[in-house]
């Protein structure tokens, strides 16, 4: 059997946002690198902020290049709410890098 999961071992959020950002630009670019364009799903909360600090200024990401998705949303919360999801992804990455394209979810939908 070959394989396994790499455990990386991080001081902190900091080393491990710094971490995250070096291996997901790294998947971004073998992405656009092998098919042009790189489609990524990003996940919100808290616990994301440092990482998405640190990509959208990274200068290793071609955004033009990127279609990005976010996982889920609140049942009945529009965009203009404080709590949704796709406002999340508009002030952290799509307002901050201009993805090629990104695609919410309309939680009132």
């Amino acid at each position: 059997m070959s394989g396994g999961a790499t455990v990386h071992i991080c001081s902190g959020s900091d080393d491990l946002a710094a971490l995250a950002v070096t291996l997901a630009t790294n998947a971004i670019a073998a992405a656009v690198s092998e098919r042009g364009v790189a489609h990524v799903m990003f996940a919100s909360g808290n616990s994301q902020i440092p990482f998405l600090d640190r990509l959208v200024v990274t200068g290793r990401i071609a955004w033009e290049r990127l279609v990005g998705f976010h996982m889920d949303e609140y049942v009945g919360v529009g965009s203009d709410h404080l709590a949704s999801f796709a406002r999340y992804m508009q002030d952290r990455i799509i307002a901050r890098a201009a993805p090629r394209a990104f695609h919410l979810i309309d939680g009132r939908a």
